[in-house]
């Protein structure tokens, strides 16, 4: 699988209005849109450290303003989202979670989101990559972009079994200790 880095330009910067999003290895970011080639946040929103926030209605002026003291959350790629959580790295908030357009997955810091050259498209058995656990199979998940056993978990038939010693290890540490009525203990499982 190859992945192909995707800059994410900052509003102020230049870009290129022709450029369609799939094809171009810069994209402007931080929710801005190019426009007359440069980046820009929309209209309603601002400029703050590289992302536009919307305007907040100041309740006794009733125009907007930009005072810090209320800005808008935001969110990385995968993070959950609401009406006030503004996602960032190009992500957008679809049913509650910030997601990466058709075609891209979030970066392994989820600080963006980045054109993956080859989707993901069949699971991958323990050993194979990754972004998330659901790309995973065999009871495997996702990681550092590996399909991997948990802990305590090993590899028999391309799956992921618990260890048998694990498992007769938790047996022995579960056992309860009674006391019958002749003073005898006897351990349960």
């Amino acid at each position: 699988m190859t992945y192909v880095w995707r800059m994410f330009m900052r509003p102020g910067a230049t870009c290129d209005s022709q450029c369609q999003a799939q094809s171009c290895l810069q994209r402007c970011g931080g929710d801005s849109l190019c426009t007359n080639g440069r980046c820009t946040c929309p209209s309603g929103t601002y400029d703050y450290e590289g992302t536009c926030i919307p305007l907040a209605i100041d309740p006794i002026t009733h125009s907007p303003s930009t005072s810090t003291r209320s800005l808008i959350h935001s969110a990385r790629p995968g993070d959950r989202c609401d009406v006030t959580i503004l996602c960032t790295g190009g992500s957008t908030c679809i049913l509650g979670t910030c997601t990466c357009d058709q075609g891209y997955i979030p970066s392994f810091d989820r600080s963006s989101c980045i054109f993956a050259v080859t989707p993901i498209t069949q699971r991958s058995y323990p050993g194979g990559e990754c972004v998330r656990d659901d790309d995973c199979a065999g009871n495997s998940i996702c990681i550092k972009r590996i399909c991997s056993c948990q802990n305590n978990d090993e590899l028999k038939d391309n799956q992921c079994v618990k260890s048998l010693l694990k498992t007769l290890t938790d047996i022995r540490y579960s056992s309860i200790l009674l006391k019958n009525n002749n003073n005898v203990y006897n351990c349960t499982v």
